[in-house]
């Protein structure tokens, strides 16, 4: 019951939290588009109209499905990431219990989850990180019981099962076959070759559909890129070790000083702990079957750490805390029973030495001092979150005056804009495209080519409607003027809003419906 507690408590704050509308990002837009796409009958495709395999469609589909039902596009959002957040929550407690034997630890610890401010912050914004922890969660879950002893080997085809479907959530469920297939072989290796090859072909032939599956869309779906825009970043490996770390320390740290006074708290109380079981006498022999129950959690850790900084070193991947929060149950799992195993071995032993005895007292103190910072910090995030819309949202972008003028145009028209998120945002209108430039590290976009925007003018007017702030490409009017002719149809105090057309026209270009499509520049 505590735990459906927490659960059900986790739920609620992401619905209050979120009571304005879900958190918004560029990533955000693009996964809401997509969802509203989908339950159209559009296919999976994103505001600018191309086939979208930037992102895989496990969480615009749940949204879209959502919104099939009757709720709104930002409602459903709401509600994947609430119900994903108790699942989160319900499955920690279940794996927490599996491999702790204290009560009072395992309700300790559950409890840190379902109050985490880093959890509540992913969870209120329109992302998929919170749902793909919980298929990461149930995929451990899965695994541990599928590499137990005289499981039959079918078993693992569940833990291969729930790897794909992370697979459709986020790419980075690829490393969860990774996790699998090293954590299938180190178990069985005793058994012979020959069982580890029927375990590995069950795991990896039952994980491999769906993500065989999904990639042979995206080569068939027309895109440049199979997996969406991937380009190395020009930082050193060292830059995304830190970056990731960084998001790992965020992740466990519920902030300000009382909370940074609180983690030190906790480390000097796991030490303690540690000490006090190195001087006490071992005297009993435990068996070795906890460790290898722990094999997946170290797995996933290891692995997935890897995977994420090489995606950011060679692919241009984000790298922050967002990326990271996946690891944060999993290695919060395995210090948990770290602390529970020290302190089981320290009253054991049985020291007569008075701060060695008190060493699991201190501890304690440190993790209710933590626990307790942690829920104000989570408290307070939540009715922060909830306060106000935030990010790209339509009341956010009512104070551009180039969205008004983009919304007086044609239908018809296509729009290339170095801000497309925020436009979209603002105009609902589709296809909106990042205009002409470079492809660069962490961009969720494919921007046009000039090829392609010249080519768009033989069949509907083109604009390009270039913000003056926050401009993530780098050609610019003066730039893009030297292959296309941009004429200028509104000047304003944020931007400017061109008409575009070639040089050099290949086709007959209805030049009296562009006219007809253009606003009057002086109705702003």
């Amino acid at each position: 019951m505590f735990t459906l507690g927490c659960a059900a408590l986790a739920v609620v704050a992401t619905w209050i939290a979120t009571r304005h509308g879900p958190g918004m990002s560029p990533d955000s837009v693009t996964y809401l588009s997509a969802a509203r796409n989908l339950a159209a009958g559009h296919g999976y495709a994103d505001f600018t109209g191309q086939a979208l395999t930037t992102f895989p469609p496990g969480y615009p589909a749940l949204v879209a499905v959502l919104h099939v039902l009757g709720l709104s596009i930002a409602t459903g959002a709401r509600l994947v990431n609430a119900v994903s957040f108790g699942a989160v929550v319900l499955l920690a407690g279940v794996l927490i219990r599996r491999h702790t034997s204290s009560r009072a630890v395992t309700l300790g610890a559950t409890a840190l989850v379902a109050v985490s401010p880093a959890l509540i912050n992913i969870a209120s914004t329109a992302w998929s990180e919170t749902l793909f922890s919980a298929l990461v969660l149930a995929f451990l879950l899965a695994l541990e019981d599928g590499i137990a002893p005289g499981t039959p080997a079918r078993a693992l085809g569940a833990a291969g099962v729930l790897a794909g479907l992370a697979f459709l959530v986020r790419y980075a469920g690829l490393s969860l076959l990774a996790v699998g297939a090293l954590t299938i072989a180190a178990g069985a290796y005793r058994h012979g070759l020959r069982t580890v090859a029927r375990r590995l072909g069950v795991f990896l032939g039952a994980g491999s559909v769906l993500p065989g599956l999904w990639i042979l869309r995206n080569a068939a779906s027309g895109s440049r890129f199979l997996l969406g825009p991937r380009v190395a970043a020009p930082e050193s490996w060292r830059s995304f070790l830190d970056r990731f770390l960084g998001g790992v320390q965020g992740l466990f740290t519920p902030g300000g000083s009382i909370g940074n006074v609180a983690v030190v708290a906790v480390v000097l109380g796991v030490a303690a702990l540690g000490l006090s079981a190195a001087l006490t006498p071992h005297r009993t022999r435990r068996g070795t079957w906890w460790r290898s129950r722990l094999m997946p959690l170290v797995a996933y850790v290891v692995v997935y750490s890897g995977v994420v900084i090489s995606a950011g070193k060679t692919a241009g991947a984000s790298v922050d805390q967002r990326i990271a929060a996946p690891v944060y149950v999993p290695a919060l799992i395995l210090v948990v029973t770290l602390v529970d195993r020290l302190a089981v071995r320290a009253q054991a032993g049985g020291s007569q030495r008075r701060w060695v005895a008190s060493a699991p007292a201190f501890a304690l103190v440190a993790v209710l001092a933590y626990g307790g910072s942690s829920a104000v910090a989570f408290a307070s995030q939540a009715w922060n979150d909830g306060r106000t819309p935030r990010g790209y949202t339509r009341q956010n972008s009512d104070r551009f005056q180039l969205v008004n003028s983009v919304e007086t145009l044609s239908r018809r028209a296509l729009v290339a804009t170095n801000r497309p998120w925020t436009l979209f945002e603002a105009t609902g209108r589709e296809p909106i495209v990042a205009s002409p430039g470079q492809v660069a590290p962490e961009l969720a976009l494919i921007p046009i080519l000039v090829s392609q925007l010249a080519s768009q003018s033989c069949t509907r007017p083109v604009y390009l409607a270039w913000f003056r702030s926050a401009a993530q490409w780098p050609f610019t009017p003066a730039q893009l003027s030297a292959d296309l002719d941009l004429d200028l149809v509104q000047q304003l105090r944020d931007g400017a809003l061109y008409s575009v057309q070639p040089k050099v026209p290949d086709c007959p270009r209805p030049l009296a419906a562009a006219r007809q499509d253009t606003p009057d520049p002086g109705s702003s």
